[in-house]
Order: C-alpha cells, then sequence, then structure tokens
C-alpha cells in the first residue's frame, strides 16, 4: 500500500550551484486537475446533475449555475458527506479555493480537511463560517499527501442549507520559490470582429514573499507593445489582501481570423523571476466566434422570436420547414442577438440555423438546426390522421403531446375500427353510435 506522507516543521535547503542561475523554486499552481475526485452525500447518489470530474475540469461555469451537487442535509458524522481527491503521486498544497455554485442557497460554509495516511483517516483541520459569495479562499498549514478529502460539511446561513452545489475546486501547490509572478489569462479580446480591441489579461503572484511592482510585456501577432508596469500590491495566495489582478495593457489592431497573443511578466520586486514556467501565456483569439447559445423565446402563429447569444458582428440565419437543406431557406440578419422571424406559417415545424458575421467573408461556422413550431390558431381542426397507428408516447403530430404515457390515464392512437391491437382486454370496442357492433 503507498505510504502517504504529512510534514510538520521541517526545513529543506536547495543550492543550486550554476553559475549565473539563480534559485529555482516550485511555481505554485492549480494540482486539482491532476487527481481523481470521488464525493457522495447521506442522501446517496454520489455526484449529482454533472459527473465528479466538473470539480477539476478547469471549467469555471457561471456563479449561480451550479455544474454539480451532494445530496445531504448536514451535520452528519465524519465520513459521511465528503469531496475526495486521489492523486496518483504525493502533492504539497496550501490552499484550497471553493468556486461554489450559488452565493445565495445550498451553500457549504465550513468543514474538516482530512488526509488518508495508509491505513486511516486523520484530521489536519476545519474550516467554517466562509462568507456566502461565489468563490472562497481557504488557506491551510502546509499538507504533503495522495489522498485526502473535505467532509463534515456544514451549512449555515440563509436559504436552503442542504444539497450543497458546486463549478469547481482548486488545490494550490505550496510555493517554494520568492518573487515569483505569473500570468494567470489572458482575458480579453474573446468575442469581437476585426479592428482595435482592448487587451486584458490577469497576472499573480504565486510566491512566498509579496511583490509590490512587476513589468507585464505583450505582444499582437508577433508585434511587441508597450510594457506595464504595474506597481499595486499583490499579496501572497494566502495573505489577506489580492495575490492577482487584471489589468488592461493597451490597445492593438487585430487581423480577420486566427490571431496570436503573448504576455508575459518580468522583474518582479526589480528582481529576477525565481520561477520561470509560469511567467509566459499565449492565446489565439479568433474574430467572428460562434454564438455559444440560441434559444427560441416564443413563438406566435406568424412569427417566433429568437436569441442567439455569444456571437461577434450580426447574426444571421436561414430558416425554412423541418429538415431543408441550407442554403434553399430563407436568409436573414439582425444587428442584435435577440432578432423576430416574421411571416411564418401558424401550425408549421420550422428548423433555423444562425452564425456570426463580421463582414465580408468573416464569419462563423453556422449554429442548428434549431427545431421550433407555430402556435395552432382558432378554429382548429385536427382529424388526426397524421397520427401512426400503435403510438402511445411523445411526441405527436402536429403540436400535441400527452401526460402519464405509462400509467392510466393512457392516450394511444388506433386505427379506423376502434379496436386496440397493442393490448388485451382494453377498449373501446363499441361506438356509441353503433352499440351493438364490436369494433364499430
Amino acid at each position: 500500500m503507498k505510504k502517504t506522507t504529512l510534514f510538520k516543521g521541517i526545513k529543506s535547503t536547495f543550492i543550486a550551484l550554476f553559475f549565473g542561475i539563480p534559485f529555482i523554486g516550485n511555481a505554485q499552481t492549480n494540482i486539482a486537475p491532476k487527481a481523481t475526485v470521488t464525493a457522495d452525500g447521506a442522501g446517496g447518489g454520489g455526484c449529482r446533475t454533472g459527473a465528479c470530474s466538473t470539480l477539476n475540469d478547469l471549467n469555471y461555469g457561471t456563479c449561480g449555475t451550479q455544474e454539480m451537487w451532494i445530496s445531504t442535509t448536514p451535520p452528519n458524522a465524519v465520513g459521511v458527506d465528503f469531496i475526495q481527491f486521489d492523486f496518483p503521486n504525493v502533492e504539497t498544497f496550501d490552499t484550497i479555493i471553493i468556486h461554489h455554485g450559488s452565493a445565495t442557497t445550498r451553500f457549504l460554509t465550513g468543514g474538516t480537511i482530512q488526509y488518508f495516511d495508509g491505513s486511516s483517516w486523520i484530521t489536519h483541520s476545519s474550516f467554517s463560517n466562509l462568507p456566502m459569495q461565489c468563490v472562497n479562499k481557504i488557506p491551510i498549514s502546509k499538507l504533503s499527501t495522495d489522498r485526502f478529502r473535505i467532509t463534515s460539511f456544514l451549512m449555515q446561513g440563509t436559504g436552503q442549507l442542504s444539497n450543497p452545489n458546486f463549478r469547481e475546486i482548486e488545490i494550490i501547490s505550496a510555493p517554494t520559490g520568492a518573487n515569483d509572478a505569473a500570468v494567470l489569462a489572458i482575458d480579453s479580446p474573446s468575442v469581437f470582429c476585426a479592428g482595435s480591441q482592448p487587451v486584458y489579461a490577469t497576472i499573480a503572484n504565486l510566491g512566498v514573499n509579496q511583490i509590490n511592482a512587476v513589468t507585464v510585456n505583450w505582444e499582437v501577432n508577433g508585434v511587441a507593445q508597450t510594457p506595464v508596469n504595474y506597481t499595486q500590491l499583490l499579496d501572497t495566495i494566502t495573505g489577506v489582501g489580492n495575490f492577482k489582478a487584471t489589468i488592461m495593457l493597451g490597445t492593438a489592431v487585430f487581423n480577420a481570423g486566427v490571431n496570436n497573443v503573448k504576455v508575459f511578466t518580468s522583474n518582479p520586486n526589480s528582481a529576477v523571476d525565481t520561477v520561470n514556467v509560469n511567467d509566459t501565456i499565449y492565446a489565439t483569439p479568433t474574430t467572428a466566434t460562434a454564438p455559444t447559445s440560441v434559444n427560441v423565446l416564443s413563438a406566435t402563429l406568424n412569427s417566433a422570436t429568437i436569441d442567439a447569444v455569444g456571437g461577434a458582428g450580426t447574426v444571421e440565419y436561414e430558416f425554412g420547414p423541418l429538415g431543408f437543406a441550407q442554403s434553399s431557406g430563407t436568409m436573414g440578419t439582425s444587428p442584435t442577438s435577440l432578432f423576430t422571424i416574421n411571416g411564418l406559417t401558424a401550425s408549421t415545424t420550422y428548423d433555423v440555423y444562425v452564425r456570426s458575421n463580421c463582414g465580408g467573408t468573416d464569419s462563423s461556422s453556422w449554429v442548428g438546426p434549431i427545431t421550433f413550431n407555430t402556435a395552432y390558431g382558432v378554429p382548429y381542426y385536427e382529424d388526426f390522421e397524421l397520427f401512426t397507428v400503435g403510438n402511445a408516447v411523445n411526441p405527436w403530430p402536429r403540436g400535441w403531446s400527452s401526460t402519464n404515457n405509462s400509467s392510466a390515464p393512457r392516450w394511444e392512437s388506433e386505427d379506423a375500427t376502434g379496436a386496440n391491437e397493442n393490448s388485451l382486454n382494453t377498449g373501446p370496442f363499441y361506438d356509441n353510435t353503433t352499440p351493438s357492433t364490436v369494433g364499430g
């Protein structure tokens, strides 16, 4: 059995004996993606809605929208409620960052951190009274282990006090280097058309000491831009101040299609950065990205209102009858994501495709088809001749739907004799107009 080790109070010194090369520490990074995550609660079922892997897939989602939840009503005995991380090797960390599913309800406010020593679970520390906000950073004393868990959940405050939900959990490795500035992300441009665009990046302090000044360098399509000297305090991750900051680097002209952006830090505290692996980050922002979400908000007898969000430029759309071949439909454009298609036929099923268009040939791929029905008008006539004989479940033709498909009352379409040919001892076999005729 693999032995798990907890280091307490052991001081190790490493000396670099290479002339002209500074001490190189270990970068302080999110090591959660290295682990296999499992979780469960008193209600059972493991990770609900999303898989446990959503907790360390680097998809931080949107606060207010859960990616997974655990069925439980705390408090419970140790080990009943838990989120567990199993690493392939021993890792050393000192910070846990929880990205909550909501800041107003179903909120984890505390818990106990335990590690596995090879034979049993040992309590390392606990936390409580987390403020109800989208993200909480939990500093802990340095822990080295290949298996640990958060258990003994606490849920206090307002809103529903059961079934905590989450978006992501980060496990931050413990720092070993001084003056360790890093670039975490190139935040923008992300959704844009060609032309002059502002460029934002997020920098951070991942070292053991505070950083009071750092130079942020950047390039766009291989052309060096004017560096930014950032002179506000970047605290350590476990400090009380902000350890990261999102800053505007300036504006630059971006071409249609794929662009290349490079951002890198240098001279933290006017010194040599001791950890170089996290100094630089690259991005390839692309113009005319496709809409990320397309929804039919409403449909009337002869129109439909559609919202195509997340794209750049104008919205281009094509619609036609269900199953139509693209390029044979009706085209249209909208300057905004929200648009209405008019001139439709009542009681009809349509398909619609949408894409972003920044002008000329700079457009995204098509998204769709998105299928919708126009409303059914009155007076309304239905002879049910389009219903398939023997159908007993949704979907039904022409906008019809039924409930209780597998239990009484059960709706089923049959042929003109009125005879139920799919089951025994059911009817009706007699029509009131011809009461003496079976099946009539």
